[in-house]
């Protein structure tokens, strides 16, 4: 992680391959885990607030559908009752102070859940000192840090929920691969589409978090409107709002993935053509991947990186975040 620029966003998003497994849960800590697993665990629970909380969606849509127990996410000051000392409770915050985090994971540890924190320190490591810790190294913004984030979530998750760890090492390397984004255009060119557009990010299956973090990127980094939406829950309700995207410059784009099941494929197939029979040609984005993993992975990188390109193309600073700022400066 030496020599990684943080006051520039460019850089810290061109690092992802190299941030992502440069940092991992300890054997130690593996153990206690595996240990927590063979006792019984009823549920797990994960925290967090933007761009600390992104990383446990996404992990939580590549592993739910394996998964032998629940896995919720809770983005708010409060945990749901069902939560109890059977329960895991992974909170997640890059500064260590948010306020959302810290009153959320008070209650579980009060009620006697196992923590997972991480964290670069701040409120939440005095809290959890009792806890199994994950320090984060400082100086990176939130929303740059989720392949350091990442390297500590899955692995940690996967041994709860009795699965081999991902070697995220291997992923890094696909992301250095350039047969992994043979059929998409350069982050610049897509970017250029959204200049006068407003992106709508269609994920189905473990791209709907995908399709929410592109959504997040464009608004923080390049200060400008985005959407995000899902199949097939969006065929019962959005598809009739389509006839006015043209009127609104909204831009479809689909996350595909090569584990979409043939009726999900049928939609987003079907989906596309009704855009078009309105005048809307849907941009279609696919990685080349062999795991699930590697394809959310590869898809987010590059759509990091096409949040940054659009921000330098509406000459805004992808770093500063002035009404974030402004918000909390209001809840003092």
């Amino acid at each position: 992680m030496t020599g990684i620029n943080t006051s520039d966003m460019w850089a810290m998003t061109n690092a992802f391959p190299e941030l992502l497994g440069s940092i991992g849960p300890s054997e130690e800590s593996l153990s206690a885990l595996q240990e927590i697993r063979e006792h019984g665990v009823q549920g797990v629970c994960l925290l967090g607030m933007g761009g600390s909380s992104i990383t446990g969606e996404i992990c939580r849509g590549l592993l739910q559908p394996m998964a032998d127990v629940p896995i919720i996410s809770v983005r708010d000051y409060a945990i749901p009752a069902c939560i109890n000392e059977h329960w895991v409770t992974i909170a997640v915050s890059y500064s260590g102070n948010t306020e959302e985090t810290i009153n959320a994971l008070a209650d579980a540890i009060e009620r006697g859940t196992t923590a997972v924190v991480i964290t670069s320190g701040g409120r939440l490591a005095e809290l959890a000192k009792q806890q199994i810790m994950y320090h984060l190294p400082t100086g990176f913004q939130p929303r740059a840090a989720l392949p350091l984030i990442l390297s500590l979530v899955l692995p940690s998750l996967e041994t709860l929920l009795g699965m081999s760890p991902t070697d995220l090492s291997v992923v890094a390397e696909r992301l250095m691969n350039d047969q992994t984004w043979k059929m998409l255009p350069a982050p610049k060119e897509l970017a250029e589409h959204f200049r006068d557009r407003i992106p709508l990010f269609i994920g189905s299956g473990h791209m709907i978090p995908v399709a929410y973090r592109a959504k997040c990127q464009i608004n923080e980094n390049a200060k400008t409107v985005a959407f995000h939406s899902e199949i097939p829950e969006s065929n019962h309700n959005e598809i009739e709002a389509s006839v006015q995207y043209g009127m609104h410059k909204v831009l479809p784009v689909f996350l595909r993935s090569g584990w979409e099941s043939a009726r999900i494929m049928k939609r987003i197939d079907e989906t596309a053509k009704i855009y078009q029979k309105h005048d809307i040609t849907a941009v279609q984005l696919r990685v080349e991947a062999h795991t699930t993993v590697t394809e959310a992975v590869a898809m987010i990188y590059y759509l990091d990186k096409v949040s940054v390109r659009l921000a330098q193309l509406l000459g805004v600073d992808p770093l500063s975040v002035p009404m974030i700022s402004d918000l909390k400066s209001r809840l003092q």
